[in-house]
């Protein structure tokens, strides 16, 4: 979008000064023995009457060209200074021509610069804004308790800032694509992860793979709890960032010795952490 704006920009200023060429052409050579042109009713040129002819450009050529411009301007933009006009038929037509491609260049020109700037907001802090005020609406009008608030807005931020959007990658890219390629996608943006933890960082491929597609993200604040007494754990968690503290209930009589041995430990980044690690020997 940035190029293609770029190039837009390019060919308007191209055409600006195409025609301003053109407007001092006709005044240099098609009306080159008029008593009245733009340039001389703007003090630019003297008309001679004896021979018959004006010099051109009185001043120097560059001043002329910039005032031509200017004239030019003024009629592209539709702002009509008024302070320079067309005297002859010729230039009130090259000025009716000018008008109308200049109110189709602006038309394009804002249209492509209002989808830039949509293009780049899609991504921006702006529209970050506006789904975390819509995520706000929601948990009041839901009145969730302030902890299940302060998880999902932690949620969401989240997402937010790896990859720029509130659905994730898998729901923003992984889930248009075939099942093999999103696998490894999958194990290519979460390489970081598998390659540290001890526990599948030797295992096959073909089972990493499946491993890092199945990850999903989950953020969690300081205090808030992954797992109670009487959860049915379901899930294994890969530390990524943080630490993680396992306390048990004051009740063993569920606990084989491992899990007795364990009742408080602080798992740190690179360690996982599940059922296997809070009571069992497998």
């Amino acid at each position: 979008a940035t190029v293609f704006l770029l190039r837009v920009t390019a060919v308007y200023i191209a055409l600006n000064h195409w025609f301003t060429c053109c407007y001092f052409m006709i005044h240099r050579y098609a009306e080159r023995d008029y008593s009245q042109t733009y340039v001389i009713a703007d003090g630019m040129s003297t008309y001679n009457p004896v021979t018959g002819r004006h010099d051109v450009c009185t001043p120097n050529i560059t001043f002329c060209y910039a005032r031509t411009l200017y004239f030019l301007l003024g009629t592209m933009t539709g702002a009509g200074l008024g302070d320079i006009s067309p005297y002859t038929k010729l230039e009130l037509i090259s000025q009716i021509i000018v008008a109308i491609t200049g109110a189709f260049l602006a038309a394009t020109f804002l249209g492509f610069f209002e989808n830039f700037l949509a293009d780049r907001d899609a991504k921006g802090d702006q529209t970050f804004k506006t789904k975390m005020q819509q995520l706000e609406l929601y948990i009041k009008n839901r009145k969730l308790d302030p902890q299940t608030r302060v998880a999902i807005v932690a949620h969401y931020t989240h997402l937010w800032r790896k990859v720029k959007s509130t659905r994730g990658e898998k729901n923003e890219i992984l889930g248009l694509l075939s099942h093999s390629t999103a696998m490894d996608l999958s194990l290519h943006l979460q390489s970081s992860i598998i390659a540290t933890v001890p526990l599948i960082k030797d295992l096959p491929y073909h089972t990493q793979r499946r491993i890092a597609f199945a990850l999903q993200p989950q953020v969690a604040v300081a205090g808030s709890y992954l797992y109670k007494a009487g959860d049915v754990g379901q899930c294994v968690y890969f530390i990524s960032h943080g630490s993680v503290s396992i306390n048990l209930l004051a009740d063993r009589s569920m606990l084989d010795s491992r899990g007795i041995t364990s009742m408080q430990i602080l798992l740190h980044k690179q360690e996982a952490h599940g059922d296997i690690h809070v009571a069992g020997d497998q």
